[in-house]
């Protein structure tokens, strides 16, 4: 018995299967129900509206078509294998053994030319074997194909046919694709001689339909009944056996299949088709006879549904049709659109067309502008597409109460390139419960990105981020003992020792480069482990090891410089990394080896268990990496491969495998759903949600291949996957009960450009233009109330979240959010008053009891704004990280340069001649490579050669001169060093007004000390003096710089040295142009090319965004009272 059941909701016929199942139960309790399904999605969906109607679903099988139909092939057919041997898998490894040799054939001549077998010198040799695997691939791709879809070819093929034969000439205009019949012939003599069976998919049906016919008894074989549930389309081939069985007395087949039309539309045809025929039609013909009336959405869309419907209709089955009417209008009287549109498709119409006006839009339906049950949002990235999503999901479920996050499905082209997104919009604001399906495992795990970094070593830099991050997985962490403080310490020392990339010197030559002088991880590791060992010292002559590491072949003799930042127990963390490094350097070269797969297992298992100690969520992908390993095994056995695996294809293959699998599959658990747009998805949801609905997006499209003869030979049921995307978008616009969401970008945000739409989403746009119109609109032109609709329709939200148009929405804007922490960022008050308030009190103890320390003082100037948030607020905004680099250094950041130059000048003064510090600095592993450094090294030194001739005469034996000061504050202590009665302060750049200032302050103090004297300050340009003051010049000057320090204790102070010394400098020199100096100041503030401003330090930024009026006149008052002396003091030394 065969029965066909056509519905237009999924609902209705759960109804029918459910009623099929209660009113005849199988005869024996122990057999078990089979329900084909096409997804796992369907399985889970179906399980669980049976259990809601039996209070239990157990005893019940969902394989997929193809597995089951192969089943029945098993029990009827007498020698049939469990698995065939013609599936892909097993067919491409085949095709690796058998394609080598036919590459002389004449036939082969274009895979020959592709392959490239070998290279200019040799010829003939082998071709690259990972090109050669992903040809195979590819045509073990199209061969499954045809078995299914072209089953006839194949038959002919077998028979000793070429491409055109005697029964068929649909192949006649190819040329080029002769080697294919050739190399499917060769393939199945070589799969006979390895399996006794011949059968495969293409003779099997034909075995299979017999078998079913002449043979009356098969008993226990077959299985009482069989339900087919919301399949879209299946091989024409799948629905003979399926015939055949039912056509057996003792199997039930129901097939129940969503059908979105009441009417028969098998021979529907879209636009485009339409004006291809209107050409070849015979003089007199109206292309209105030729097709009635017709829902344009479902001949555009509907193509792989309808060839469906078409193939079905023609099997004389009972068929029973259950459609349901479906009531356009809410209980409120009002039109919903969306049920309006899908009536539309039910009932085969077209609304608003034949009774066009150009003048006045009453032929259209009318529609309440509050209806929200069709939704189109345009943003201006896949952020921002979430971030409106979230806001939208939530207004839904505050309007409608009994809607829940299970009833909502989002679904995508692609959930991997949306799921960061995801996770930082939906997982960040935690207000929305949601689970993620089709992930690829690889993607979601870091240990898998590492297993597949680890294989990829043998081509890889080895670069010092590289290397840390797959140290960095917890499992690595485990497995080497590191905890995370110790991993961040590591990281410190990785990037203060001047490791980049390489294992050792001599690494770069395997890449055609030259040899490294440092920078390696040999080079870090000796200099880590000297330090260790021996502190602080000169540099030790070492050796180069060569390019095989550990093999203890001596090169060059090289010094190594202990780094002596390593000591007592900090021993521990790093022999973990030298174990770290060592075992990476132990499985390189089998990494790189080519050799059997038993060899490979065994070298991967090896890998595994040496770099992973695993916790129960991770021992499953453990497992996963073993079980794929497990099963390429099998399937080189039953091809009998037994050829040596090269890296690169080892590489390819588990990449592509473990990329593939999918992670859990947490489909309808209680949560929003999200999901890639997959076919079968179109189980009933009360909110559907499509998102990147971008033009060339979606429809997905996949290029044939240059060689597929079905593009050139296309058939009617052939799948195309532009087609089955165009099928999924109808059926999501037909499985919508209350809402459809659909988002799109828009716009371009770089240059906000318009951007297009998906062609579906431009195709339902433009049919709801042509239907519908806004209560009100009725009387206005059909074009101005089509474009009103759209404007309607369609929602343009801005770039960023916080824009003033969501919590100021203007009329009609319909722009709304819910993220109210986004609202300060709108309305900031600025300058100081952003920040704080009122002031903070000074502590109590800070007063006459404890004096202040000369070094918070000058450590308060150097940055008003950072004492204050770290100090008082215990505020730091930097993250204590190492900047890890990947590659050898080429030049130095400013703050390099001046260290270096710093270093260079003190082994001038402390030695006259600097070559022993010179060669320190090269062995540091900081300097560029080579030449560069030299020469980087030889114009510095030779700056701060000068800057020490000029120094020379002054510098003499420090002597600690004690301060302690008495003021109103209360009592100022420290120390100052002074060099023949002097103080000296010199900068190996140039000053600015922070380096005046703060000598300014020392000098003040130094005259208020019991050895005063005079200041000289040299940096690479000039030589300035202080001379010295008198004790009651200097104490009121020194009181007001620490009144100043108590207020900026209190709160963020708007000064800013730098800034302000190059404010009055400029109104100094023309006192008559205040603007000029005014500019200066923000120059200096604002930076500009090359040049970092005073204001873009993260503490000024944060207390005080920008230098506005208020905060310019506060910092100029403050420069007038405490820059002027220090300006009027100063001058060039003679």
């Amino acid at each position: 018995m065969f029965i066909l059941y056509h519905s237009n909701q999924l609902d209705l016929l759960k109804e029918l299967l459910v009623s099929r199942i209660r009113q005849a139960p199988l005869s024996h309790p122990f057999d078990r129900e089979q329900i084909l399904v096409q997804s796992p999605g369907m399985a889970q969906w179906l399980k669980l509206e049976l259990a809601k109607a039996f209070g239990i679903a157990a005893n019940i099988e969902f394989p997929l078509p193809a597995s089951f139909i192969w089943e029945m092939f098993t029990r009827v057919l007498a020698d049939v294998p469990r698995q065939s041997p013609y599936n892909k898998g097993s067919m491409s490894w085949q095709l690796m053994t058998i394609l080598p040799a036919l590459l002389s054939r004449p036939a082969f001549a274009p895979l020959a030319a592709y392959l490239g077998g070998g290279d200019e010198q040799d010829p003939a040799g082998d071709p690259e074997q990972v090109r050669l695997w992903q040809l195979c691939q590819k045509v073990a791709d199209l061969f499954d194909q045809y078995l299914v879809y072209r089953p006839d070819w194949i038959a002919r093929w077998e028979e000793g046919e070429g491409l055109v034969g005697t029964g068929s000439q649909d192949l006649a205009g190819v040329s080029g694709q002769d080697w294919q019949p050739e190399l499917w012939r060769e393939l199945v003599a070589r799969t006979l001689a390895l399996s006794p069976s011949g059968y495969h998919r293409a003779n099997l049906y034909e075995e299979f339909i017999h078998e079913l016919q002449r043979t009356r008894d098969l008993p226990g074989k077959l299985p009482q009944r069989v339900f087919v549930f919301g399949i879209s389309a299946l091989p024409p081939r799948y629905v003979e056996a399926l015939l055949a069985l039912g056509s057996r007395p003792e199997v039930e087949v129901h097939l129940f299949v969503t059908n979105p039309c009441r009417y028969y539309w098998g021979d529907l045809l879209d636009r485009k088709t339409l004006a291809r025929l209107e050409n070849k039609l015979k003089p007199g013909t109206d292309l209105d006879t030729l097709q009635g009336p017709a829902n344009p959405l479902l001949a555009s869309m509907g193509k792989l549904g309808r060839d469906y419907l078409h193939q079905l209709m023609e099997l004389e089955v009972p068929q029973i049709e259950a459609f349901v009417d479906i009531d356009e209008v809410d209980a409120s009287g009002n039109v919903r659109l969306l049920r309006a549109i899908q009536k539309d498709v039910l009932e085969l119409g077209s609304r608003g067309e034949g009774q066009f006006d150009l003048d006045s839009s009453h032929h259209k339906s009318p529609i309440d502008p509050t209806d929200g049950s069709l939704q189109i949002h345009a943003c201006h990235g896949p952020m921002r597409e979430l971030e409106v999503l979230h806001d939208r999901l939530l207004a839904l479920f505050e309007r409608d109460p009994s809607l829940t996050p299970k009833d909502v499905v989002v679904m995508m082209p692609d959930v991997n390139s949306y799921g960061p997104y995801i996770q930082a919009v939906f997982g960040a604001r935690g207000q929305i419960p949601f689970a993620v399906s089709d992930r690829a495992a690889s993607q979601e795990s870091p240990l898998l990105q590492s297993f597949l970094a680890l294989l990829h070593l043998p081509s890889a830099r080895l670069g010092a981020g590289e290397l840390l991050a797959i140290l960095e997985v917890p499992a690595v962490l485990r497995r080497f003992e590191l905890d995370e403080d110790e991993f961040n310490q590591l990281r410190v020392w990785v990037q203060e020792t001047g490791i980049r990339w390489g294992l050792d010197d001599a690494y770069p030559e395997r890449f055609e480069l030259p040899r490294m002088s440092g920078n390696s991880w040999l080079f870090g590791l000796r200099r880590m482990l000297l330090g260790f060992a021996m502190g602080d010292g000169e540099p030790v002559a070492g050796m180069s090891f060569c390019a095989d590491y550990g093999a203890g072949q001596q090169g060059a003799v090289a010094s190594i410089l202990p780094y002596a930042e390593i000591e007592g127990q900090q021993g521990l963390a790093l022999g973990k990394l030298a174990w770290f490094v060592d075992s990476l350097a132990e499985f390189l070269p089998c990494l790189q080896r080519e050799q059997s797969l038993p060899e490979w297992s065994a070298c991967l298992l090896d890998l595994l268990d040496r770099f992973y100690l695993a916790d129960e969520e991770e021992e499953r992908l453990l497992q996963l990496i073993r079980s794929q390993l497990a099963d390429w095994q099998t399937q080189l056995g039953e091809a009998r491969f037994d050829q040596p695996i090269t890296a690169d294809l080892l590489q390819d293959y588990l990449g592509k495998v473990l990329g593939e699998s999918r992670s859990s599959q947490r489909f309808l658990a209680g949560q929003v759903n999200f999901c890639t747009l997959m076919p079968m998805r179109s189980i009933p949801f009360k909110q559907v949600c499509l998102l990147g609905m971008n033009d060339g997006v979606y429809p997905r499209t996949l290029a044939p291949m240059g060689f597929d003869l079905m593009a050139v030979a296309s058939r009617r049921g052939d799948r195309s996957r532009r087609d089955d995307d165009r099928y999924l978008f109808l059926e999501a616009l037909l499985s919508a009960q209350q809402g459809l969401y659909i988002s799109y970008q828009g716009f371009s945000a770089q240059d906000n450009s318009d951007k297009v739409p998906s062609v579906l989403l431009a195709e339902l746009i433009d049919y709801v233009r042509q239907g519908f119109v806004l209560a009100g609109d009725e009387a206005l032109d059909d074009e101005t109330s089509g474009e009103q609709l759209l404007k309607h329709l369609v929602v343009e939200h801005p770039l960023t979240p916080y824009s003033r148009s969501y919590f100021y929405p203007e009329a009609e804007s319909r722009l709304f959010t819910y993220a109210a922490d986004w609202l300060p960022a709108l309305n900031p008050v600025r300058g100081a008053a952003n920040f704080q308030s009122g002031e903070l009190p000074l502590p109590p103890e800070w007063g006459k009891e404890q004096g202040l320390e000369l070094t918070e003082l000058l450590r308060f100037y150097r940055q008003p704004a950072k004492y204050f948030l770290n100090r008082r607020l215990k505020v730091w905004f930097e993250l204590n990280e190492a900047n890890i680099e990947d590659s050898e250094p080429f030049e130095l950041d400013g703050l390099q340069h001046y260290q270096l130059k710093a270093l260079l000048l003190d082994s001038h003064l402390a030695e006259g001649d600097s070559a022993v510090r010179r060669e320190r600095l090269q062995l540091t592993g900081l300097l560029p490579q080579g030449w560069f450094g030299s020469l980087l090294l030889d114009d510095l030194d030779a700056e701060m050669g000068k800057l020490a001739e000029r120094l020379r005469p002054w510098v003499g034996e420090k002597q600690a001169v004690e301060i302690d000061i008495s003021l109103a504050q209360g009592q100022l202590q420290g120390w100052i060093d002074i060099q023949k009665g002097r103080l000296l302060v010199v900068k190996p750049g140039s000053f600015n007004g922070k380096d005046l200032l703060l000598g300014w302050i020392q000098h003040l103090c130094l005259s208020l000390s019991d050895a005063p004297g005079d200041t000289l300050l040299f940096d690479a340009k000039q030589s300035l003096r202080l001379p010295k003051l008198s004790a009651d010049e200097a104490r009121p000057k020194l009181a007001a710089l620490v009144a100043l320090w108590a207020q900026g204790m209190k709160r963020p102070l708007p000064f800013f040295p730098n800034t302000a010394w190059d404010w009055l400098k400029a109104m100094e020199k023309e006192p008559d142009k205040p603007d000029a100096a005014d500019k200066a100041a923000l120059t200096r503030f604002n930076g500009g090319w090359m040049v970092t401003g005073e204001g873009q330090d993260v503490y000024v930024a944060r207390c005080f965004p920008e230098l506005d009026e208020a905060v310019l006149s506060q910092l100029q008052v403050l420069a007038r009272e405490h820059l002027t002396p220090l300006l009027k003091t100063l001058e060039e030394l003679k």
